[in-house]
């Protein structure tokens, strides 16, 4: 038997006591990195959305224009806003293009995914040229569909409806610049769902489809059973960030119309208020009215992913 003196205990009680704190103090190193790599990033997010978003905040509380100061008038802006039938029909415009478009988006995305998912030849060119809409620079994607789009090509003579029914070519020319403004949506934003969507089908456990496969579930079972309840979480996070990108887009609507088309939506009607009229205040109120519905959408998110693992 080993007698245990008082220097024993003493060596013993001290290792002991660095092995308990060294992985502390390795785990509060790396915890320091962590916060040192994304102070860059924290530091950015107040600068570059906080302080923007405060400032049109301040500035949707006055009647400033190009050619005055503006005093604060409350919410007297959010009043003429909201008491504007310009206003509810770009609203109107908003929600329709953001539910056609994102469910569109869906549908055509989660073909693409299990197109990708399955053993295609040629997968890696299939999914480049599935990206190529999203990678093109917004710009090109406008200019290219405004040409093949011109309504007057188009509608008119490509289709021969001005020599069938002048009626009913008259009444596609008037949906014409809503249903291009859904297409480039489409044309855009069907990658971004199918690369979400892929994501989400390579994340199932293999074993968890052999299980299926044993137990005889195919076809819309299969899809119904398995698929779809382990897709929800990222197509729950797809629609939301789809919904709100689209409520808020202003790039490619105005690249694809020049704000020629009398079709507007919350951020065209914002831009051409505040930098064709000049009027800075409703401006900015008119385009502050998409963040509520933003933030449930986020919030939405938020309660439906509490408890996912993901």
């Amino acid at each position: 038997m080993v007698a245990v003196t008082g220097d024993h205990l003493v060596r013993v009680t001290a290792t002991s006591a660095r092995a308990q704190r060294a992985p502390r103090r390795s785990s509060w190193q790396r915890h320091l990195i962590a916060y040192v790599l994304i102070a860059p990033a924290v530091l950015l997010v107040p600068g570059m959305i906080a302080f923007p978003l405060v400032v049109e905040l301040g500035q949707s509380l006055t009647d400033v224009t190009v050619s005055s100061p503006g005093h604060f008038v409350g919410l007297g802006e959010y009043a003429l806003v909201l008491h504007s039938p310009v206003f509810w029909n770009a609203v109107w415009n908003t929600f329709w293009l953001a539910a056609v478009s994102t469910f569109l988006q869906l549908i055509l995305g989660f073909l693409m995914a299990c197109l990708l998912f399955g053993q295609l030849p040629g997968r890696s060119v299939a999914l480049i040229l599935f990206l190529l809409p999203w990678l093109l620079p917004a710009v090109l994607s406008a200019i290219a569909l405004h040409l093949m789009l011109n309504p007057e090509v188009y509608v008119t003579d490509w289709l021969w409806l001005n020599r069938l029914s002048s009626g009913l070519a008259n009444t596609l020319l008037a949906v014409w610049p809503m249903l291009r403004m859904i297409l480039i949506s489409v044309w855009r934003g069907t990658s971004f769902f199918g690369i979400f969507l892929l994501a989400g089908l390579n994340r199932i456990p293999s074993a968890l489809l052999d299980f299926a496969d044993l137990e005889g579930v195919d076809g819309w079972n299969r899809f119904r059973l398995v698929y779809l309840p382990l897709l929800r979480p990222t197509i729950v996070l797809a629609l939301v960030l789809s919904l709100t990108s689209t409520l808020s887009d202003f790039t490619n609507q105005w690249l694809l119309s020049g704000g020629r088309e009398v079709t507007n939506i919350v951020g065209t009607l914002a831009f051409e208020v505040g930098l064709t009229l000049g009027q800075y205040g409703q401006a900015a109120a008119t385009s502050l009215t998409m963040l509520p519905v933003t933030v449930v959408l986020v919030l939405i998110l938020l309660r439906h992913l509490e408890g996912e693992a993901w």
